[in-house]
């Protein structure tokens, strides 16, 4: 649910839910916002920060070792998500900017 004050247009999100990438996606795409969350199983309510949420930690621990690593595969496991092939060339792109290797599977 999101909470807004019309006044100023600042909100806060409060997420229902365990520890998913819905939850490390809410966190990402409302960085500027507060975001909390209730975990039913657990009976936990929290305020979640980049550095509290364990799916977060995760991603940048895997961004840090695809930083040092001189060729990367790319994996496609679906071919009918829109506009995937835009994906695939802009990932190209980037591989190719860090002066990189990448192969596609």
């Amino acid at each position: 649910a999101v909470v807004s004050t019309q006044s100023t247009g600042e909100y806060s999100i409060f997420y229902v839910g365990t520890e998913s990438l819905a939850l490390t996606n809410c966190i990402l795409t409302n960085g500027s916002r507060k975001v909390w969350s209730y975990d039913p199983t657990t009976k936990e309510c929290r305020l979640e920060s980049k550095s509290v949420n364990k799916m977060l930690i995760k991603r940048f621990s895997n961004i840090e070792k695809i930083k040092s690593c001189k060729i990367i595969g790319i994996l496609i496991g679906t071919l009918g998500i829109k506009n995937f092939r835009e994906v695939i060339d802009r990932m190209k792109q980037v591989i190719k900017a860090a002066d990189k290797k990448f192969y596609i599977v």
